[in-house]
């Protein structure tokens, strides 16, 4: 259910409102400098469980038009039970890494401010300073942070990008789960143990996702990103992926189409999903693996990610090899972040394209790990190309206020991302071999 408000193209700005619909809900205002629509996001027991867009129509909704609008949210209208309650001595102890540029030291302490507050009885956070060059204030700015958060510990990786500092704050962990975040992203004080939690009551799991939701939509381009077609409303339901076990014992059975599907289990209903549709499976934003299955994997690939030479795609590679190792991933929607999205229409350009372009890139990446993918990318074929001409010609159907210039920009990236992958790949092999991923040692930076 959507609004509009403002302009004909939809809303230039909206108000992000939380609601918990198990307690007497509030008045929304429009403010004094008005909010022409407001993004609704329901809660239950602590997780999301829908969205709305209602314009306001007088300055205000009232208790009761809120109340009317979010009973047609299925998640409202039918209530699913709480979560189960884990003694905290059966909760794997859990370090959090942070990759950080330092380009935005606002947003960091933010992040690390969330995390002081976190409900949970056993972790450390290890944050990774992926800065190059010489800074002589950095180390008393690092020390100024450690001494304002005790569990943190910060580690020095020079190689640039997300997926070398990633795995720079693997090798510095201590805890059986390693839980990935961003630097600009907020945590609710449950996100880890709605993480334990599922490590806890599922043995086999191998990895946890969650949803990334807005802090703020103050910008035609926050909006955009909200409804460039990652279909938040995924989130709202728990979903488990494992790899479809129907090939197993068939006669070339690792060659046939179920050996590249996944099982997707929303309660009691099962479906298929290709597995190369990897952002169906999360993003690095809230991702977390088990430390023996992460290094079993072997870590990000270095040439992927913010910062690498391919711009985006580790830890959709990393969900994908996960899940056709055999690994169960979990899509929880308690363990959600929120994130200050991107404000300019310049930014969300190169974040579009740079998706794309880590899209292509990965499961080219795919490919060089597995040849077998080739078979599996050609049974995907005929859907991929349809998913693309969909957006590329018809842009977003559903939200007529998307430029199709973000469309474009995406398309480009899809086209260019292979080259991107390869060129990457060759010139890393001309330049002298670099100290392999598990066997360097952190610089510790305090």
């Amino acid at each position: 259910m959507s609004g509009a408000g403002g302009s004909a193209a939809g809303p230039e700005r909206m108000l992000v409102a939380r609601v918990d619909v198990d307690r007497p809900l509030p008045a929304l205002s429009a403010g004094t400098d008005p909010y022409p629509a407001a993004w609704v996001i329901a809660f239950r027991h602590g997780r999301p469980v829908g969205h709305l867009e209602i314009p306001f129509t007088s300055g205000l909704i009232s208790p009761e038009d809120l109340g009317a609008r979010l009973a047609a949210l299925p998640a409202v209208a039918e209530p699913a039970p709480p979560p189960p309650v884990v003694p905290d001595a059966a909760l794997p102890r859990i370090t959090v890494v942070i990759p950080t540029a330092g380009e935005r030291a606002d947003l960091l302490d933010r992040c690390l401010g969330s995390l002081d507050v976190q409900d949970y009885p056993d972790f450390d956070v290890v944050v990774v300073d992926n800065r190059p060059g010489d800074d002589p204030d950095r180390a008393a700015r690092w020390a100024a942070r450690s001494a304002a958060h005790p569990r943190l510990s910060v580690v020095a990786e020079p190689l640039r990008g997300s997926a070398a500092a990633r795995n720079a704050g693997v090798r510095a962990a201590t805890g059986e789960v390693i839980a990935f975040a961003d630097d600009d992203v907020v945590v609710e004080p449950g996100w880890l143990r709605a993480i334990g939690t599922c490590f806890a009551t599922d043995p086999l799991l191998g990895c946890v996702t969650g949803a990334v939701l807005p802090r703020e939509m103050e910008t035609p381009a926050q909006i955009w990103f909200e409804r460039s077609g990652s279909n938040l409303d995924r989130h709202y339901d728990p979903v488990t992926f494992t790899a479809d076990p129907a090939w197993r014992g068939r006669f070339l059975g690792s060659l046939r189409p179920g050996r590249f599907r996944l099982t997707v289990r929303r309660g009691e209903v099962p479906d298929r999903l290709f597995l190369y549709r990897a952002g169906k499976l999360g993003t690095g934003a809230s991702m977390s693996v088990r430390t023996a299955v992460f290094h079993e994997l072997g870590g990000f690939d270095e040439l992927l990610g913010a910062g690498a030479p391919v711009p985006g795609g580790e830890d959709h590679l990393l969900l994908v090899r996960l899940v056709f190792a055999g690994h169960r991933l979990r899509l929880e929607p308690g363990a959600f972040v929120q994130h200050t999205h991107w404000r300019t229409r310049t930014e969300y350009l190169g974040k579009i394209y740079a998706y794309g372009n880590g899209y292509t890139a990965m499961l080219t990446a795919l490919i060089r790990d597995d040849r077998r993918h080739l078979l599996g990318l050609g049974y995907y074929a005929v859907q991929a190309v349809f998913l693309l001409l969909r957006k590329f010609f018809r842009g977003r159907p559903a939200t007529a206020a998307y430029p199709r210039e973000l469309s474009r920009a995406e398309f480009r990236g899809l086209l260019t991302g292979p080259w991107t992958y390869l060129i990457a790949l060759w010139r890393s092999h001309r330049r002298p071999p670099p100290v392999a991923a598990e066997a360097r040692t952190p610089e510790v930076v305090r």
